[in-house]
């Protein structure tokens, strides 16, 4: 009798190895459960149940792994996303060595993206070494690699239309999950510190959750890409993308966010520029989800006034700005280091210039508020650059995945690239107001355009028929 053998592209698996790992995990869990706790034993199992799709489908168990991306650690999830993120990067690893996989096919393809970032990761962690508080960049500095790791993971796997597809779908089912738990998010937390914020917050949706500026960036990310994937003649799955849309734009009003009412407006100007063909659908689904917005905000005259309020120097964000840019010219080449902007940020007040605002500053020390500033001041224009260059890699490669769609008559994966296009954009303009450069998501957006460029890329040209 012959052994059937598990396969995912460049990796081979007998059932028994996969059986015999498993139930060391589950070992491991129940030793964890006596040796660390209920919460801790938890977040191993979580991670340990991406084993089996990693092993037998990686591009399946990295889609899974997205959602958790959209999550902060909320009780008994805790440190699964980073359980599960080391299980997917231990099942690919393999795949490095095998020959004609599709990973070194798809690492030759986009290794100047790669290349990119990693040496802004690099940096970042060298910046740590002539930062005055090296322990608050090492603190973090796991989270950058993360991010790092999730976007080389995802463009060396994601190599199908459909596998793109459900890769896009699963950001968008983060999106609207982190809507749910935001708006049940006071069942669901065990925070002492959310609940502070949630009431400093006035319930602002995705107070319990997080930051809600921070909650809202995703949630217009997803809403972009919702709209991405409609196709026509696809009535039940639009329908449901449709239902997600209306959601996500309630959640977005919900969350008051100024900067996610400033990356909505981009996201139109940019969708209206780059949708060819399908300009007229795009209009009449904004019509529709300015219509519900429009009723939700009736119903909540004070959430409107609070973000039609743009006066950024009642929050201290100009000033925070300012100080940013007085750090970035005192050190403009290697910045003051990873995660020390709270901690140089007070020695910039007392320079030329007023400052409106300096509570956020000297007494509750923030950080930039807008990533690009905060590369600045803690990377320098070294780290600044290497990260914009990345940024517009990405965007491009996007563009130009919807430019080969359009040449080889992929009229669906077209609209998806400029989609993803779009989301991305999004996300740039809602960082504006974000200090995100760690944010997993964020990464993950970047990896949608070297994923679309290599799909098109691959995709066959169709032949020409002779007249």
């Amino acid at each position: 009798m012959t052994t059937r053998v598990l396969r995912q592209p460049g990796v081979t698996l007998q059932p028994a190895a996969v059986l015999a790992v498993l139930g060391l995990g589950m070992l491991a869990v129940c030793a964890a459960f006596a040796a660390v706790g209920l919460e801790q034993a938890t977040a191993l199992l979580l991670g340990m149940l991406f084993l089996i799709p990693a092993v037998l489908n990686l591009p399946i168990a990295v889609v899974l792994w997205v959602p958790f991306s959209f999550l902060p650690p909320l009780g008994f999830v805790g440190a699964a996303p980073t359980a599960g993120a080391v299980v997917i990067l231990l099942a690919w690893l393999p795949s490095l060595r095998a020959h004609g996989a599709p990973t070194r096919a798809l690492l030759t393809l986009h290794r100047r993206r790669i290349a990119l970032a990693f040496v802004l990761l690099i940096w970042v962690t060298l910046s740590v070494s002539w930062a005055s508080h090296p322990d608050n960049g090492l603190a973090d500095l796991w989270q950058w690699w993360l991010a790092g790791v999730a976007f080389l993971v995802a463009v060396t796997t994601i190599a199908t239309p459909g596998h793109a597809r459900l890769f896009v779908l699963a950001l968008v089912a983060g999106a609207v999950i982190s809507a749910v738990v935001g708006l049940l998010g006071e069942s669901l937390s065990t925070s002492a510190d959310a609940l502070s914020l949630a009431a400093e917050d006035r319930r602002r949706l995705g107070s319990l959750l997080d930051d809600p500026n921070y909650v809202a960036a995703g949630l217009v990310v997803g809403l972009v890409l919702a709209t991405g994937l409609l196709r026509p003649r696809r009535p039940i799955a639009n329908a449901l993308l449709v239902i997600c849309t209306g959601v996500l734009t309630v959640a977005v009003a919900a969350t008051e966010s100024r900067g996610a009412l400033v990356a909505v407006g981009v996201a139109i100007v940019a969708a209206l520029l780059f949708y060819s063909g399908r300009r007229a659908q795009v209009v009449v689904l904004l019509a529709t989800l300015g219509a519900v917005a429009a009723m939700w905000f009736s119903v909540n005259p004070n959430a409107w006034e609070r973000v039609s309020e743009f006066d950024s120097s009642g929050s201290g964000r100009t000033a925070l700005w300012t100080v940013a840019w007085r750090i970035t010219e005192d050190q403009p080449v290697t910045g003051a280091g990873l995660d020390n902007f709270v901690e140089e940020a007070p020695k910039y007040t007392r320079e030329p210039g007023q400052l409106e605002v300096v509570a956020n500053i000297a007494e509750k020390p923030h950080v930039a508020h807008n990533v690009y500033l905060q590369f600045l001041a803690e990377t320098g224009f070294v780290g600044a650059i290497l990260f914009v260059s990345l940024l517009l890699a990405c965007a491009r490669a996007a563009w130009l995945a919807g430019r080969l769609f359009d040449e080889k008559q992929d009229r669906d994966m077209a609209a998806l690239a400029r989609g993803c296009l779009v989301a991305i954009i999004a996300f740039a303009a809602a960082s504006f107001f974000l200090s995100d450069g760690n944010d997993v998501r964020f990464w993950l957006m970047l990896a949608l355009g070297p994923i679309m460029h290599g799909i098109a890329v691959r995709t066959p040209t169709p032949p020409v028929l002779a007249g």
